[in-house]
This record gives structure tokens, sequence and C-alpha cells, in this order.
């Protein structure tokens, strides 16, 4: 009967230190692209909160602001001729469509009649 071994061999060793060195060469040059990764996603952050905390600020600051009476009828005036835009495109629209159906409707479909020749396959 043969003797168990209870140790590894050298050569077994040293594959193990060879396969964690490449993967350890392969890992920190992307780990270091991560970290600079979530330095520049960290900035970005920080910037946007300061967008948004300006955006809050300025928002409030309309809220408190009040409207002349000249200036509510001028947007009231500009959605009312917005309205009118719509509607005239909507009718153009339908306008299109109906005549895109009547071209349709126009167009002869051709029926496909199939020869005893072709059928049976005496025509080749």
């Amino acid at each position: 009967m043969t003797k168990m071994k209870k140790a590894f061999s050298m050569i077994e060793l040293i594959f193990v230190i060879v396969i964690l060195g490449i993967l350890a060469s392969v890992a920190v040059p992307k780990l270091a692209e991560e970290k600079a990764k979530g330095t520049v996603f960290e900035k970005v952050a920080e910037v946007g909160a300061d967008i948004r905390s300006e955006i809050d600020e300025q928002s409030a600051k309309s809220k408190q602001r009040t409207f002349s009476e000249s200036e509510m009828k001028e947007v009231i005036a500009q959605k009312e001729q917005y309205k009118q835009e719509m509607l005239k495109a909507t009718h153009l629209l339908e306008v299109e469509k109906n005549k895109l159906f009547e071209c349709q409707a126009n167009i002869p479909i051709k029926s496909v009649e199939f020869s005893d020749t072709y059928s049976t396959g005496t025509g080749y």
C-alpha cells in the first residue's frame, strides 16, 4: 500500500502563486479604474445636488413672485394661440389620413390565378 500525501508539493505551490499573480495583475488595474470612476461619479452627484438645490431655490422664489394682469393676459393669449395651432394640425392630419384611405380604397387588388400546368407540375 502506498503512503498518503500529507502536504502540497513545491510545484503545486508555485502554480498557485503564479495563478494568484496573474489574477492580481488583471484585478488591480480594474480596481484602480473602478475607484477613479467612483470618484468621478461622486463629483457628478455633488454637482447634481448643487444644481437641484439651486433649482429648488429659484422655484421657491418664482412661487413668491406675483404676475401683473398684462403678463397673465399674455400667457393666456399664448395658450389660446397654441391651442388653435394644435387644432389646425389635428385637422390637417385627419384630412391626410382620409386621403390615404381613399387612395388605398381605389387601388385594385389583383387576384392570382394558378393554371393547371403549375399545380400539376407538367409545365417544366
